[in-house]
């Protein structure tokens, strides 16, 4: 059976789309005959509570940072290979890999070193939403879309599709591959005790739900300024933000305004939730909002649909791929404070819009975004580069389709 090597940053119980994404493919390529072995940071804290996900086939790599600490050693040349060193070692041993994935710029550096060494082909997945807006970031881009030269670049949506063609990548090495999520048979109502341990609401709350780092790309602070602009007319509304703060001071600009506009008890900060609890999370939702002002995907926004939610999100990047205004969501200009207010008063107000958009939204992840679609696309390219024929998965397809694989022991769900 063909392997595949993936290198990814993070990976779960660490929080966020790119790790959730290494995940599933780790989990359901295997139906379409690739084995995976994922090497990670085994540094990155998970979110409190969160179960292990460790299993067999996942390299959790923390002795790298050894060598950093050495000051008997280069610390530039301990940068950039003791990543590799630590790797050689773990998979010493195993059987070598006939591809390399890698999650990353950064892992894409990486993986070119080792897809060279094994004479393997090297994909990409680059989620990073504005590497050019980075230092040097003109030059990040280019190593990773032209001078690392991919063999194939996966693209989780129309909007990483523009950007790698943009970058010069040639067109048919660029596969669109939308990011699949995991519905269940049906969506769940919302749970009638309550929404969430912890957050502490009002029974007759309208909560709408923002999942994501606490950083500027999220746009959480338009958010907190359109909560305080609906409150008048949307009293019952209390705005839940769930994911991690993000790595500069914008976490703590965001709280301090919120209490600047006196919304200690409408807008609840409920740190990161574990990846394995997201689904629930999700369901207590009477709708998901996503003020990106720039997102490449939304992972939580494709997840609160598959459960029937529905969503209110910046017309930017993969949201405006992913929602249709009026059809299965609502769409807003990014950073626009007003028409987010006015979007989620509409949308509380109207109940039975809210049932027609989260149904229509529905039926569009199990149209385009089902994680047996992504895993069936991923390795029909795997396939192409190495050679291999197609492969049919081995477990019923349609069943695929509206409910998750059953997962390995110790795996969350």
């Amino acid at each position: 059976m063909p392997h595949a090597l993936l290198l990814t940053p993070w990976y779960p119980p660490s929080p966020g789309g790119a790790e959730t994404y290494a995940r599933r493919l780790f989990l359901h390529t295997r139906e379409y005959g690739w084995t995976t072995t994922v090497a990670t940071d085994g540094r990155a804290a998970p979110p409190p509570g969160a179960a292990p996900a460790d299993h067999p086939g996942v390299l959790r790599l923390t002795r790298y940072a050894d060598q950093l600490a050495d000051p008997r050693r280069v610390a530039w040349r301990s940068m950039q290979f003791a990543v590799l060193d630590e790797l050689a070692e773990a998979a010493a041993g195993a059987a070598a890999p006939d591809i390399v994935h890698a999650n990353s710029i950064e892992t894409a550096v990486l993986g070119r070193m080792i897809a060279d060494h094994h004479d393997v082909p090297l994909v990409a997945t680059i989620h990073e939403h504005a590497p050019q807006a980075a230092a040097y970031g003109r030059g990040r881009t280019r190593l990773a879309f032209r001078r690392l030269a991919p063999d194939a670049v996966i693209a989780p949506s129309g909007f990483y599709r523009d950007r790698a063609l943009a970058e010069g990548v040639p067109a048919d090495r660029v596969h669109l591959i939308e990011h699949g999520v995991e519905a269940p048979a049906a969506a769940p109502p919302r749970p009638p005790d309550g929404h969430g341990p912890g957050w502490g609401l009002p029974a007759d709350s309208w909560v709408a739900l923002s999942v994501g780092r606490i950083y500027r790309p999220k746009g959480t602070l338009e958010l907190v300024r359109a909560a305080a602009a609906a409150r008048a007319a949307l009293p019952r509304l209390r705005v839940v933000v769930v994911g991690p703060d993000g790595p500069s001071d914008y976490a703590r600009h965001v709280r301090a305004e919120a209490r600047r506009l006196g919304l200690a008890d409408t807008v609840v900060f409920a740190g990161p939730h574990p990846p394995d609890t997201m689904a629930r999370v999700l369901a207590r939702a009477d709708a998901v909002v996503a003020p990106s002002l720039t997102e490449g995907f939304g992972l939580a926004v494709a997840e609160a649909m598959g459960l029937g939610r529905p969503v209110v999100a910046a017309a930017v990047g993969g949201l405006a791929d992913m929602v249709t205004d009026g059809r299965d969501g609502l769409l807003v200009p990014p950073g626009d404070v007003g028409a987010l207010a006015a979007a989620l008063v509409r949308l509380a107000g109207d109940p039975d819009l809210a049932a027609r958009l989260g149904a229509a939204a529905r039926r569009t992840v199990l149209r385009r975004y089902t994680v047996v679609r992504m895993a069936a696309q991923t390795a029909a390219v795997y396939d192409r580069l190495t050679g291999a024929g197609p492969r049919t998965a081995r477990r019923d397809v349609h069943r695929h389709r509206t409910a998750p694989l059953p997962q390995p022991t110790g795996e969350s769900a």
